[in-house]
């Protein structure tokens, strides 16, 4: 029954590694427009499903799913116990959700129907967490928060996939080296990080009134410039000063009339009248015989079929919906376009139309 086991367990990583290996983003899938498209994945349509399905949530973090299985497989077959299951799920899960994190920072290219290797889930996660602390963070917040999350789900990896402590430290010392030079200043923040939480409470509380002292010596010296530079001030003609905003009395004064004021009762006047409606301007006859330049809605098809074509969508511009405010240009994909890739590329369209036109 193990040997069972560990061969189905192997066999479904097998069949995700070589799966999502040969995904290919015009395979026919849940979100692919058409059935015209060549089928590429090597799994067949339950590949190219399922390696979709997975490269959309996890982006890049889908491959840890597939190398779990196939250690979990040679694990089983040797008869080496790994700990709790549900622990180790629990660490692959969150390592996917991790490196989707840090696809989200690497542009996806042709391979993917996004603009990242962090699919879906990821690039959402890595712009909510930017959003969130990186006010905090400073300069390329995305950039950090992606490194972070790089080492985090490559450490929770190595947990979940039940790998031995020299290998996991292998595992770290090999992405730490080959990326060394952009993540320098990792090591020095981590060290303060641990002094600061390895120091007895009586520092804080000496570095607390020396914060404090210094505090009251930089005020009372800001104190002093002021009041000299005041002197200086009143020692010299007066100027006119220019008045910013003369509003401020004439406000206060309405403000007070406003509010002794009397509230008009004007339900009891029975001798009301509506405006008449001789008030309203009639429209210019001009404006009545104007109508639709279809030169010219046909002019910005043909120019968003430029554009398309530059981001490599293909599709035809069936109709066109002029309307008062916004016209709509119904677009049919070409057999093989995924409407996700369209509408990640939203953004990108519109910046490329405001700038040809």
């Amino acid at each position: 029954m193990t040997d069972f086991r560990a061969l189905f367990i192997g066999g479904l990583g097998g069949f995700l590694l070589l799966a999502l290996s040969s995904y290919h983003s015009t395979d026919p899938s849940l979100n692919t427009s058409g059935s015209g498209a060549k089928l590429q994945n090597w799994m067949g349509q339950s590949g190219a499903t399922l390696s979709d399905i997975l490269i959309q949530i996890f982006g890049i973090g889908s491959f840890v799913f597939a190398f779990s299985f196939i250690v979990w497989g040679l694990r089983l077959w040797r008869r080496e116990n790994f700990g709790s299951l549900w622990m180790r799920s629990l660490a692959i899960l969150s390592s996917a959700l991790l490196l989707g994190v840090a696809g989200g920072a690497i542009p996806g290219g042709s391979w993917s129907t996004h603009a990242s290797l962090g699919g879906a889930g990821g690039t959402l996660a890595l712009n909510t967490m930017t959003g969130w602390i990186g006010s905090v963070i400073g300069f390329y917040p995305h950039i950090i928060i992606a490194i972070i999350s790089a080492i985090a789900g490559i450490v929770l990896a190595g947990i979940g996939i039940a790998l031995k402590q020299k290998e996991r430290e292998a595992v770290l010392v090999t992405f730490l080296s080959g990326g060394a030079a952009t993540i320098s200043g990792a090591s020095s923040i981590w060290d303060r990080i641990s002094s600061t939480f390895s120091r007895p409470k009586e520092e804080y509380a000496d570095e607390e009134y020396e914060d404090n002292d210094s505090d009251e010596e930089e005020y009372a010296e800001e104190d002093e410039e002021i009041d000299e530079e005041q002197e200086d001030e009143s020692d010299a003609p007066p100027e006119r000063i220019a008045v910013v905003n003369p509003n401020k009395t004439a406000t206060k004064s309405a403000a007070k009339e406003k509010s002794k004021q009397v509230k008009l009762n004007l339900r009891n006047q029975n001798d009301w009248e509506y405006p008449s409606l001789d008030f309203l301007q009639e429209v210019p006859p001009q404006v009545k015989e104007e109508k639709l330049d279809e030169s010219a809605l046909r002019k910005n098809a043909e120019l968003l079929q430029n554009v398309l074509n530059d981001y490599n969508v293909k599709g035809e511009i069936k109709s066109i919906h002029p309307g008062p405010v916004v016209t709509l240009y119904e677009l049919e994909p070409a057999p093989g376009t995924k409407t996700s890739r369209v509408v990640s590329l939203s953004d990108d369209i519109a910046r490329s139309m405001s700038a040809v036109s």
